[in-house]
């Protein structure tokens, strides 16, 4: 796990664009609450719509609670905030087109990446 990114610790100050063509900081949206960092493809994948047409049910118990959400997605600006409205989300979408975070080895580390990705295959399997 990088050392500067552990449960309860404020984000890196990573900056990118918002759906509004806003450049934002993650360590901004964050302020003094807790953050749930969404790493997606896109409004493009099937799995990606579908998990967040979910988080529009759950972001809803979020800001009750105080904590905060921000989806980090591959697409271009325009993309980004087509997919973020279609869905009827209402939290910051932030565009990443040249991949330069989205890769979650650059959030998380390379060991803890592969850690959860046997975590998750296990369970798939399990679900499955």
């Amino acid at each position: 796990m990088r050392p500067d990114v552990v449960p309860g610790a404020r984000f890196p100050d990573y900056e990118l664009t918002d759906h509004t063509g806003v450049h934002r900081k993650l360590s901004e949206l964050q302020a003094q609450d807790p953050l749930i960092l969404v790493l997606g493809r896109g409004g493009y994948c099937p799995k990606d719509r579908r998990q967040h047409e979910a988080l529009v049910q759950l972001h809803r118990e979020l800001e009750v609670g105080y904590c905060r959400l921000v989806t980090i997605t591959t697409d271009n600006i325009t993309l980004t905030n087509e997919f973020r409205t279609g869905i009827g989300a209402h939290w910051p979408f932030l565009s990443d087109a040249g991949t330069s975070m989205n890769d979650p080895c650059t959030m998380i580390g390379d060991e803890a990446f592969e850690e959860a990705r046997r975590k998750m295959d296990a369970f798939n399997v399990c679900a499955g």
